[in-house]
């Protein structure tokens, strides 16, 4: 960058003196004989710093440096005179007009050192300029920027609206339908196709969720709600939903809470519920023999909060170590291969990241090849009052147990349950061992109370077992207790010829158990069965007596909710749209009104909120207590995004359901609104 120089003097003598002393410092040197002659050089070059003499024929040195201070401020103003102009050279200074001041004759090292500082503060003062510029350039990119990319996530937010209502929308016809259709007289040969189709559909909706809930995390939309629930049933929840494709495929599973776990927390039940439905899902899918076992553990415990670790352990295909790295990222599974043999988006590990670390955990896998894999993710969660833990009375903690199960990850957590409570555990891995067992105790005077049987042994299944130990004359009676595969039906008769007093569910719930030995206290009389709905008998069908009004413009989701409705015993009528919804219920009174929320014209919102106003309007006009005629409107979306359940609560509704609809959602909604009446009674 070249420096330049201004010099201005009316005597030439001094200029070419001031030019020789600056020679040798590499200085663009420019000469004015007056001011005037001055301010045109100004015009024409970037000076960088000014020298000007004060007394000078025409405009004198303080004149010039206000008129170029004014027009051209940049360059740094620096006067040279005699002792007599330092009263007008210091007001100039004052004013701003002079950066310096320096006093006739001059010091030639001195005068060179401040024409180099000048030349400094000229160059610091540009720099600066320019910083500022590219700074402010810099904050306007940066709101330009801000401003597209609140653009861009509100048009994915929409994005994602649109699309979850236009996914859903039809997989609420193929579902519903479906649901409907199972529910008719259907040859095997049919009941077999629409169980493909359910089976493909329900595939297909966990797909879609998976990249909606995906798109969702991408778009800084997952919120996390905090509400208290039981995190033993959720678990148990989840094991009971994955229970019946664990049994397809042969293999064990298995739940294990240990007793440093509370039951009672506060957090977002529906994430948790995600994450392992996703890791177990996954487990189950990479398993063909063995067992998938869920572990949940107390860490640690501070205050009012609990750090639990989650764990999922598979005997499947395992991982090796150079995939782990990568099966957390978006569509990736472990190999390209692994996708087309097993099938899924290969965002399931990446959403169940996402969602442990906005919950503040950690996830992770520890894995061998061929042998298995244990993914773990650890949550700190706000705990509650637990209540008392339930205890056995002393009557039924003196009956001896005989736990009759090969699977060892199974009989660890029924002898946990049992331990808990006091009761003595006796251990057989096969129906041999427990006839064995059980003539012991009976030979020793110690008899065996209840025997857990699983209906899969190694020997002989569980009703050859009950039917042996009935038999056989060196058994004490008992009551034989048959565990057999979530979903599987047996036959009643087979089971009362075998001498089987109940059964119980795979995964087991804790709270089963419990309730089956209350329930067996008082049997000392093995063979009458204890009614059960897993052997094969007419299943009762309940049935709701109130008017259900359903506004929704799709016509194939109309038949769909009008069907499983109907089927529930419900007096169904149909508004198209929400203007023809208010005409209806302007003169007829509905017990519950499922309210579609995109609808043309006149949305759900909107719809809800008159229906609201008229509502006040009649309390007014009849002096009644607010709400004391409000219809229970319960929004139905196919939008299933974070904070549409808030939302419609906040236009006025009661409860909300996400398409598509089924017969549990509509009945467990029905549960709450309206009086249930069951066959042979009322509820």
């Amino acid at each position: 960058m070249v420096r330049t120089l201004l010099l201005v003097d009316d005597e030439e003598n001094i200029l070419s003196s001031l030019s020789r002393v600056l020679s040798n410092d590499g200085y663009k040197i420019l000469t004015a004989s007056s001011a005037r002659v001055a301010l045109e050089l100004l015009k024409e070059n970037d000076v960088g710093v000014i020298l000007s003499d004060q007394c000078m024929p025409g405009m004198t040195g303080v004149e010039f440096m206000s008129i170029a201070k004014e027009l051209y401020p940049d360059p740094v103003r620096i006067m040279l005179s005699g002792y007599a102009d330092i009263k007008a050279v210091t007001e100039a200074i004052n004013q701003g007009s002079i950066y310096k001041f320096l006093i006739k004759p001059c010091d030639n090292e001195n005068f060179r050192n401040n024409i180099r500082d000048a030349f400094e503060q000229f160059e610091l003062k540009r720099e600066n300029e320019r910083l500022t510029k590219e700074l402010v350039l810099t904050n306007k990119q940066l709101d330009e920027a801000l401003i597209k990319a609140n653009e861009t996530t509100r048009a994915k937010s929409e994005f994602l609206a649109n699309m979850s209502h236009e996914l859903r929308t039809p997989m609420n016809g193929v579902l519903g339908m479906t649901e409907l259709l199972l529910e008719t007289t259907l040859s095997p040969e049919q009941l077999e196709y629409i169980e493909a189709v359910r089976t493909s559909g329900n595939l297909l909706l966990g797909n879609i969720n998976d990249i909606l809930d995906f798109s969702k995390a991408e778009a800084g939309k997952l919120v996390l709600e905090e509400t208290e629930f039981n995190l033993r049933r959720v678990i148990d929840e989840v094991a009971e939903l994955l229970a019946i494709q664990a049994h397809n495929k042969g293999i064990e599973l298995v739940s294990l809470i240990e007793r440093n776990v509370p039951e009672n927390i506060c957090g977002d039940p529906t994430r948790l519920r995600q994450i392992l439905t996703n890791l177990i899902s996954n487990a189950i899918k990479f398993t063909s023999q063995g067992e998938v076992a869920i572990n949940v553990n107390s860490v640690e415990e501070v205050n009012d909060s609990v750090l639990l670790r989650f764990e999922v352990r598979d005997t499947g295909i395992g991982v090796s170590e150079d995939e782990r790295g990568k099966i957390f990222d978006s569509f990736s599974q472990a190999n390209g291969s692994t996708t087309r043999v097993y099938g899924g988006t290969g965002l399931g590990l990446a959403i169940c990241q996402q969602l442990v670390t906005t919950m503040g955990g950690d996830i992770g896998v520890e894995s061998t090849e061929g042998i298995g894999s244990t993914f773990w993710f650890t949550v700190r969660i706000k705990t509650i009052t637990d209540s008392e833990t339930r205890m056995l009375d002393t009557e039924s903690r003196n009956y001896r147990v005989l736990i009759v199960d090969d699977n060892e990850t199974a009989r660890t957590a029924l002898r946990q349950y049992l331990d808990s409570w006091g009761v003595s555990v006796g251990i057989a891995r096969d129906g041999s061992e427990a006839l064995e067992r059980l003539k012991m105790a009976s030979k020793s005077n110690q008899p065996y109370k209840i025997a857990l049987i699983d209906m899969i042994l190694p020997d002989m299944d569980g009703l050859e077992l009950a039917r042996e130990i009935m038999i056989d004359q060196g058994v004490s009676p008992i009551q034989a207790v048959l565990m057999i595969p979530f979903g599987q039906r047996g036959s009643r008769d087979d089971a009362e010829a075998a001498g089987v007093t109940t059964y119980l569910t795979k995964p087991l719930r804790q709270s089963n158990l419990y309730d089956c030995i209350v329930k067996l206290q008082g049997k000392e009389k093995a063979g009458e069965l204890i009614e059960g709905n897993s052997f094969s008998q007419q299943e009762v069908k309940s049935l709701f007596s109130g008017r259900v009004l359903v506004v929704e413009d799709n016509i194939v989701n109309q038949k769909v909710a009008h069907g499983i409705l109907k089927n529930l015993g419900a007096e169904v009528d149909i508004a198209s749209t929400g203007r023809e919804a208010l005409d209806i219920l302007s003169d007829e009174y509905y017990d519950v009104v499922f309210m579609d929320v995109q609808m043309p014209e006149l949305d759900g919102f909107e719809t809800t909120r008159i229906i609201r106003e008229r509502e006040a309007e009649k309390d007014d006009l009849r002096g009644n207590n607010k709400n004391s005629h409000r219809i229970k409107v319960v929004a139905m979306t196919a939008n299933a995004m974070q904070g549409d359940r808030e939302k419609c609560l906040a236009a006025g509704m009661d409860d909300y359901i996400s398409k598509p609809v089924s017969k549990n959602g509509f009945t467990e909604i029905l549960n709450r609104f309206i009086k249930e009446k069951i066959h042979g009674g009322n509820k």
